[in-house]
């Protein structure tokens, strides 16, 4: 018999023998135990390709996960428990983190069996939020912004016909009011008819939008623009037709959306529950006295990889590798 096989508290038999009684233990190593259910658990975290190749049948099979995988899980354990590992600070901090992660798993399943996204929840949102799915037409503005009528003017003669971008370039560098836009060609990116941007922070004057509206991509307006901010120079560089997305092709990220808002509500309902109910003692002050290097990031010692074997120099006496009909030798 072989020795791991030696381990077994009951001969491994048919699935159907499992499920007559799920706690009886089907192997032991020392202190640790498995059932039934946890030898089908472990059976199902086997890909079905890896599985097909563990035996000829069924029990084969079995018996090959038991050796292969729930034996030394055991017998880690078994030998984690023996030498105290169990009982250490970082031990009993990994096994609370992944009780956290299972009750996460398990509020996630709670959350969907109890509040399932309908469709009709998603068609209600789309309905509420028709904005974020429709995009108007959106012309690619460049403007330089200058106070001279007559330098606009210039500006306007000189950019045209060959070698008018490396003309405009350097007038819109020199010359542009706007600083913000002076180094980048005076690139407003896409407006849109009410002067809004593809950047929210930046919003120009509709006027902007209402010069270049009728004129064809790469045209410039033909007389320079008076604003409240000053005399633009106004070259209509591209434009975007109108984005009009339908429920259909964006149910799949709202319902997704939907979800995660509704397991964070639930989240938050836990924790403040469970917070009401079993946090008693909460010694904020003890953690004035934790040392401040706790929170220092890890010196650039700690986080640099150890040099390349080649980057090392070779012992005395070494022999120096040479070239041959087959490569370095």
């Amino acid at each position: 018999m072989k020795p791991l096989l030696r381990l077994l508290a009951v001969p491994l038999v048919s699935a159907t023998a499992f499920a007559a009684d799920a706690s009886t233990p089907v192997v032991r190593a020392g202190s640790e135990s498995a059932d039934a259910a946890a030898v089908a658990r472990a059976i199902a975290r086997v890909p079905a390709f890896q599985l097909q190749a563990l035996g000829a049948d069924d029990s084969a099979r079995r018996r090959a996960v038991v050796e292969k995988l729930v034996v030394p899980e055991l017998q880690g354990a078994a030998e984690a428990r023996a030498r105290g590992i169990d009982k250490r600070p970082r031990t009993a901090d990994r096994i609370q983190e992944l009780y956290a992660r299972a009750m996460e798993a398990e509020l996630s399943r709670l959350t969907s069996a109890n509040e399932p996204v309908t469709e009709a929840d998603v068609q209600k949102y789309f309905d509420e939020h028709k904005e974020r799915f429709e995009t108007p037409r959106r012309v690619r503005i460049w403007r330089i912004l200058v106070n001279d009528e007559q330098l606009a003017k210039k500006i306007l003669e000189e950019s045209q016909g060959a070698g008018g971008p490396a003309k405009w370039r350097a007038f819109a560098r020199d010359h542009s009011l706007d600083a913000a836009t002076k180094l980048r060609d005076g690139d407003l990116g896409f407006v849109r008819a009410d002067g809004q941007t593809d950047t929210p922070q930046l919003r120009v004057d509709p006027a902007l939008f209402a010069a270049v509206e009728k004129l064809q991509d790469g045209q410039l307006v033909s007389e320079p623009l008076k604003l409240a901010s000053g005399i633009a120079v106004v070259w209509r560089r591209g434009s975007l037709p109108p984005i009009s997305r339908t429920v259909a092709q964006e149910g799949p990220a709202i319902r997704t959306l939907l979800t995660r808002q509704r397991l964070e509500g639930a989240r938050q309902r836990l924790l403040t529950e469970l917070r009401a109910q079993r946090v008693k003692v909460l010694e904020s002050q003890l953690l004035e006295t934790l040392p401040d290097a706790s929170f220092a990031p890890p010196s650039a010692s700690v986080r640099s990889l150890p040099p390349l074997p080649s980057a090392t120099a070779a012992p005395a006496g070494a022999e120096t590798p040479k070239p041959g009909d087959r490569g370095t030798r």
